[in-house]
């Protein structure tokens, strides 16, 4: 039987995680209204004039940075649960779950969010309300729904990432006679793992660079996610989330901070961005592709390490507000985009700077995805949905 220590440590660990996804989906929201306003990327809509060099390089900064870390960083995430699932459950009944809490929600965004949202943007517009029946049909029946993912492409991503991992622990990990031997992460190991994700990013963004999509799936980032997924599998296997030193964490953060951006600004300068040559940094054979791709995985494994660190041993105490933005944390993931599109139609006539404009709406649309998830999950059938 378990001390009561060890319970009240196992508590705080999964607390950590949990606001460590919390963390990364109020980043999603900001980062989706940081591609509205700057034009940077791909969104629902967007209102990206009056920039000025200043706000350009604000919103490049704060996007980049992001883009590098937080989306790999939930896969991890989502691998160090997994093997725990199918534990529990089996191949049949893992898949059936994974198909209930991955696939459901995917498949009700295409067919009832991603439409409502595309609604709300024609509307605003053209001006003009169009026939809804005519208008669901065809969004509905149109082969090209297959890739109106929007930003659940993560959790269909996370849907064949787990059955792979399923049918290979069942058909070929189980059967084999393999030693589990404690494995302890190093700096050599860390350095390896970002030369690692450096070179398989660069040779795929030599086919599919950044900015290029199949279905809504940026492959251009699956070296990271991939790898990342395998590594939170790996976290869990070898119980790393709490064998990392807080001291070893925090060097990697200090690192990522104190070498990241003027890594990132040298990669700019240099490179021939200010001059509009953007283009070298998304693929191909150009220095400035690779040296992009390995500053990403550097900025990203080292603020992998020093936030996993800091929620742990930080930022793991529970209360009922974090309780209550824990709950719905996935619900802001499915709904902040029509909360978001509908906050950029109501402030499309508002004169303001592009940086001030984005700032009013990440904080009126923060606060209201969560009550949106809250009210919604109120119904049985969504909260089961939404979990």
């Amino acid at each position: 039987m378990e001390s009561q220590n060890s319970l009240s440590h196992e508590t705080n660990r999964l607390f950590a995680i949990d606001h460590i996804r919390l963390f990364i989906i109020i980043l999603v929201v900001i980062v989706h209204a940081n591609v509205t306003y700057s034009g940077f990327g791909r969104w629902f809509i967007m209102d990206d004039g009056g920039q000025t060099l200043a706000s350009s390089l604000i919103f490049g900064i704060f996007n980049s940075f992001s883009q590098a870390y937080f989306m790999g960083f939930l896969f991890l995430i989502a691998g160090y649960f997994t093997p725990r699932s199918y534990n529990k459950k089996g191949i049949k009944l893992f898949i059936k779950d994974r198909f209930t809490r991955l696939g459901l929600p995917t498949l009700f965004f295409m067919f009832f969010v991603g439409p409502l949202t595309r609604f709300l943007v024609i509307v605003s517009e053209s001006g003009n309300l169009p026939n809804v029946f005519k208008f669901y049909t065809k969004v509905v029946f149109d082969y090209k729904i297959i890739g109106r993912t929007g930003p659940m492409w993560f959790t269909l991503a996370l849907l064949f990432f787990s059955i792979i991992y399923a049918l290979l622990r069942h058909y070929v990990l189980d059967h084999l006679k393999t030693q589990n031997r404690p494995y302890e992460i190093g700096h050599q190991n860390v350095i390896l793992t970002i030369l690692l994700i450096t070179v398989i990013a660069f040779l795929i963004r030599l086919v599919q660079p950044i900015g290029t999509a199949i279905f809504n799936m940026q492959l251009c980032f699956f070296a990271q996610y991939i790898l990342l997924f395998y590594i939170g599998l790996a976290a869990y296997k070898h119980n790393w989330l709490n064998t990392l030193s807080f001291e070893f964490g925090i060097k990697w953060f200090k690192l990522g901070i104190g070498i990241g951006l003027p890594f990132w600004l040298a990669i700019m300068l240099l490179g021939g961005f200010i001059e509009g040559k953007d283009y070298l940094y998304f693929g191909g054979m150009y220095w400035q592709s690779l040296a992009y791709t390995l500053w990403e995985s550097f900025y990203c494994i080292a603020m992998v390490l020093g936030l996993t660190v800091i929620f742990r041993d930080k930022l793991s105490k529970r209360n009922n507000i974090t309780q209550f933005m824990s709950d719905n944390a996935f619900g802001v993931y499915v709904f902040h985009t029509p909360v978001l599109v509908l906050l950029t139609v109501l402030f499309r006539s508002v004169l303001l700077p592009p940086l001030l404009k984005a700032l009013v709406v990440i904080c009126l649309a923060i606060p209201l995805s969560f009550l949106t998830s809250h009210f919604i999950r109120k119904s049985k059938a969504m909260r089961k949905l939404l979990v």
